[in-house]
């Protein structure tokens, strides 16, 4: 049996007052999908400021049949959170 290939697309999503807990609460749900990886990105260098995020966003990498997946997952988060 062949294997089939399936390129792997880069995504980043950010949202600034988003709290670290809930990124990882995205990340987990993210990765729960099949061949989903996904890394917090660093914050931006600069002064701490409470009123912001610990970290700037996520990377996520993810073939292109769980792409609408994604997109259903992080409009639930942009949708509860109103990050839009």
């Amino acid at each position: 049996m062949e294997a089939i290939y399936q390129p792997l697309e880069d995504r980043q999503w950010e949202c600034p007052q988003l709290p670290l807990g809930v990124y990882r609460e995205i990340q987990a749900h993210l990765e729960s999908l099949e061949n989903v990886t996904c890394q917090l990105m660093e914050p931006e260098p600069g002064a701490f400021d409470y009123t912001q995020s610990q970290v700037r966003g996520l990377v996520m990498t993810c073939p292109p049949a769980t792409a609408a997946r994604v997109n259903a997952i992080l409009d639930f988060y942009n949708h509860q959170y109103k990050t839009r």
